[in-house]
């Protein structure tokens, strides 16, 4: 349990969104200048991360928002959404990379 609360503590929720935007687009550019095209449901994964995230820094520090049940329903079915097509994924080389990205720290540019 201990390991698994110091990695949570390790992610850089900035850099994840920043990692996540470039995978949003339907090509992203390697450490070497390559240009790789990325799968819809990569992008998909992507985006979700981002919206997702911004949907939570709502809830976090916006006291005035009110969702009605059809926005909480669209907030949950964007997530399931994700994990569905993670699973289609997950086994890709380039999703490793689009998770290793989101682990380091440092940011190539």
């Amino acid at each position: 349990m201990e390991a698994r609360t110091g990695l949570e503590r390790a992610l850089q929720h900035g850099s994840m969104e920043k990692i996540s935007r470039k995978f949003q687009n339907a090509a992203w550019e390697d450490r070497h200048g390559n240009q790789q095209p990325v799968p819809l449901a990569r992008r998909q994964v992507a985006s979700a991360f981002v919206d997702l995230q911004d949907e939570r820094h709502t809830a976090d520090y916006d006291n005035h928002e009110q969702w009605t049940p059809t926005d909480v329903q669209t907030i949950l079915d964007t997530a399931q959404s994700a994990f569905q097509d993670w699973q289609s994924i997950r086994t890709d080389p380039m999703a490793g990379n689009y998770l290793l990205m989101m682990l380091l720290q440092k940011q190539r540019p």
